[in-house]
C-alpha cells in the first residue's frame, strides 16, 4: 500500500515532534504546521490524506480551518486534537466538519488507531466514488450509441452501425466485468466467499477464459496464443475462484495491450514455484537481466516456504505498456490503476487485489515481472494435491493432446 500522508497541525513544538515521530515510525509520510495559516498552505502543497488538527491555534483556529475545508468540498478526514474537554467544544468541532475528536492528554496508540480507522473509511469511500463514476461512464456510452442507432434514418451506413454495435458490446462487457469484480470483492472481504475445494481442470478453465477474450483481441489486432503442456497434475481448488483469477489476468493483458500486440497464456506442470522464473523466461529479449531481476516480485504463501512439490504453473504475458517502476510495490492494492494505462481501457482497480485475495484463500502464489515500455508477465503457481486426475482414473496427471490456439486478426 502506498504510504499515506498525515498533516499535523499543532502549535506546541514538542507535541508536534512526538506525534510526527510515532506516525513516521508507523510508516506514514508526515508534514507539520505550527499555526492555522501555515496549515492552509500545507493543505494545498502537501495534499494530505488526513489531518490531525489542534483547535487552539494562532492566526487561524481549528474550527475555521475545518469550515474552510468543508466549504471547499475537500474530502480530507480531520481528527481534532485539543485540551478542551467540554462537551460543547466537541459538538462545535464536529459541527464544523471534524470526523473524530481526541482530548489531550492522549494515548498515541489510540490516536494512531483512530487515524487508521478513518483512512480505511476514506479508502472505501474513494473506491465507491470511483466505481460509481466508472459505471456511469459505461452506461452513458451505451446510452449514447443506442440513441444514435435508434434515431438512424438509414444515413449512418452499415459500417458505422457495426462500429456502434461493437462499442455497445464492449461497454456491456466492461460493465459485466465490473459487476463481477465488485461481487467478488464484497464476498471475499465480508468472509461470505466460501472456497470449497474440488478437482479443477486448470488448462480447460484457462482455455475457456482465453477464448472469451478472442473477439476483443481480434478487434485490437492482438495475436493471442494459448499453450498447455500435455501432462498437467490435478489441482484441488475452487473453480469459480480460478476462473475469476484468469479472467482478471487475461482480461488485463488484452485490455492494456496496444493494437497489434501479443498476449500469451501458458499452462505447464512445475516442480515447484521457485523452479520457475517467469519474468526472465517470458520477457527475455525485451529487457536486460538486471532489469528483469529488479522487476521480479514474488508473493509467497506459507506452504511454499516449506519445500518443493509438484504443481501447476500458469503464466499470462503481454507486450503492452508495462508497469512504471514506482508503481510495482502497489499493484495488488485495492483501487490501484497504472499511471500509464491506455486511455479508454477501462478497469476498476480491483482486479489484481481480487486476484491476490482469492489466491491467498486457495494457498496459491503469484509472481510478476514488468518493464515499462516492454511488457508484463503474471504467473500463478498452484500446489497439486494427491487426488484422482482428469480423464485418467487414478493416473498421476492429466494426459491429453497439447493445446495450442493462436487468435489473429482475420
Amino acid at each position: 500500500m502506498k504510504k499515506e500522508k498525515v498533516l499535523i497541525v499543532e502549535d506546541e513544538m514538542d507535541l508536534l515532534d512526538l506525534v510526527d515521530f510515532n506516525l513516521t515510525r508507523k510508516g506514514f509520510v508526515t508534514a507539520g504546521a505550527l499555526d492555522g495559516l501555515e496549515a492552509m498552505e500545507k493543505l494545498d502543497s502537501f495534499n494530505p490524506d488526513i489531518m490531525v488538527l489542534d483547535l487552539m491555534l494562532p492566526k487561524l483556529d481549528g474550527w475555521e480551518i475545518c469550515r474552510r475545508l468543508r466549504r471547499g468540498k475537500r474530502n480530507i478526514p480531520v481528527i481534532m486534537l485539543t485540551a478542551k474537554c467540554m462537551p460543547e467544544d466537541k459538538v462545535k468541532g464536529l459541527e464544523a466538519g471534524a470526523n473524530d475528536y481526541v482530548t489531550k492528554p492522549f494515548n498515541i496508540k489510540e490516536l494512531i488507531i483512530r487515524i487508521e480507522n478513518l483512512l480505511e473509511k476514506k479508502r472505501d469511500m474513494d473506491l465507491q466514488r470511483m466505481l460509481i463514476h466508472e459505471m456511469s461512464n459505461r452506461v452513458s456510452a451505451i446510452g449514447g450509441y443506442s440513441r444514435m442507432l435508434s434515431k438512424n434514418d438509414g444515413t449512418l451506413g452499415a459500417e458505422k452501425e457495426s462500429a456502434y454495435l461493437r462499442s455497445i458490446s464492449r461497454q456491456v462487457n466492461y460493465t459485466t466485468e465490473l459487476i463481477s469484480e465488485v461481487n467478488a470483492l464484497i464476498e471475499a472481504e465480508s468472509g461470505e466467499l466460501s472456497i470449497k475445494t474440488e478437482i479443477c481442470d486448470v488448462p480447460a478453465i484457462a482455455a475457456r477464459v482465453s477464448e472469451s477474450y478472442r473477439h476483443m483481441a481480434l478487434e485490437k489486432g492482438i495475436t493471442m496464443t494459448f499453450t498447455a503442456d500435455e501432462t498437467v497434475p490435478a489441482i484441488e481448488a475452487n473453480h469459480f475462484a480460478i476462473k475469476q483469477v484468469f479472467t482478471n489476468l487475461i482480461g488485463n493483458a488484452v485490455k492494456y495491450c496496444g493494437h497489434g500486440g501479443r498476449v500469451e497464456v501458458f499452462v505447464k506442470a512445475a516442480l515447484n514455484m521457485h523452479s520457475e522464473r517467469p519474468a526472465r523466461s517470458l520477457l527475455r529479449g525485451q529487457a536486460s537481466e538486471s532489469d528483469m531481476d529488479a522487476s521480479l516480485h514474488v508473493e509467497d504463501s506459507p506452504q511454499l516456504a516449506a519445500g518443493s512439490f509438484n504443481g501447476v504453473f500458469v503464466s499470462v504475458s503481454d507486450d503492452g505498456p508495462g508497469i512504471p517502476p514506482d508503481d510495482l510495490p502497489y499493484i495488488f492494492d485495492k483501487g490501484y490503476r497504472a499511471r500509464n494505462a491506455l486511455e479508454g481501457a477501462g478497469g476498476s482497480g480491483l482486479g489484481l487485489y481480487i486476484v491476490k485475495t482469492l489466491l491467498e484463500k486457495m494457498g496459491a502464489t503469484i509472481t510478476f515481472g514488468s518493464v515499462e515500455g516492454e511488457g508484463s508477465v503474471f504467473a500463478v503457481y498452484f500446489e497439486a494435491r494427491p487426488r484422482p486426475c482428469f480423464g485418467d482414473s487414478g493416473a498421476p496427471a492429466v494426459s491429453s493432446p497439447s493445446i495450442r490456439s493462436t487468435l489473429r486478426q482475420s
